[in-house]
């Protein structure tokens, strides 16, 4: 279950990664810092062996941003960013830290 877990926590830091590409050619996404935060922390995690405590906080953090009015549901992308590939990137995120979610709690 462990490598699974390593290979799904790969998989978020990889569309992380993704994410604040897409979100940095927004000059106007209020988004980026946010998802540079979830970036720096996965990888951190990575470095110190994904503690399954942090997992948690970290999946938990991302599921967040994706309820409610306001959320980053809501958001569109401007500055030439392909509607469709950050559709399912943002998707891929969310479907991620959900799959997380559940492994972890095992």
């Amino acid at each position: 279950m462990k490598r699974e877990l390593n290979k799904i926590l790969d998989d978020l830091i990889i569309e992380l990664e993704k994410m604040v590409t897409m979100l940095r050619r927004d000059t106007s996404a209020s988004w980026t810092r946010g998802f540079e935060g979830f970036l720096a922390e996965a990888l951190d995690l990575k470095k110190a062996g994904y503690p399954g405590d942090g997992v948690r906080g970290l999946c938990g953090s991302v599921r967040s941003v994706y309820g409610g009015m306001g959320s980053f549901n809501d958001y569109f992308p401007q500055g030439g960013v392909s509607g469709e590939e950050f559709e399912r990137v943002s998707t891929r995120i969310y479907e991620l830290a959900n799959e997380i979610r559940v492994i972890s709690s095992y």
